[in-house]
């Protein structure tokens, strides 16, 4: 994925939070690229980054957490079996996209 894409991708989640009906696999690929941004924090930068975060900050780790039973893992993580996901923490590559032409 590039930054142009991840955050063309963004654009489309934050609407998508914004009206309220995110299915809980589009939630979790919402969660999966907000750990993105928490990995590549320069993409906060760009309005569509820094809105994505926020709303996840603010609306969708709540949702998240009324969905999947979580406890707290390495690195401060929040960690679920079922699915497994890991939320924040030490940024795992699985639980995160990588962008080709941002540098780690």
């Amino acid at each position: 994925m590039t930054r142009a894409e991840f955050l063309d991708e963004a654009r489309r989640i934050v609407t998508e939070l914004a009206a309220g009906e995110l299915a809980p696999e589009r939630l979790l690929h919402a969660a999966r690229l907000w750990n993105t941004i928490l990995y590549y924090t320069d993409l906060q930068s760009d309005p569509a980054g820094q809105e994505l975060y926020l709303r996840m900050r603010d609306d969708g780790v709540r949702r998240l957490l009324k969905l999947y039973d979580w406890r707290v893992g390495r690195g401060m993580s929040l960690e679920t079996d079922d699915p497994r996901f890991i939320l924040g923490g030490t940024m795992q590559p699985e639980f995160r996209f990588t962008l080709d032409d941002v540098p780690d």
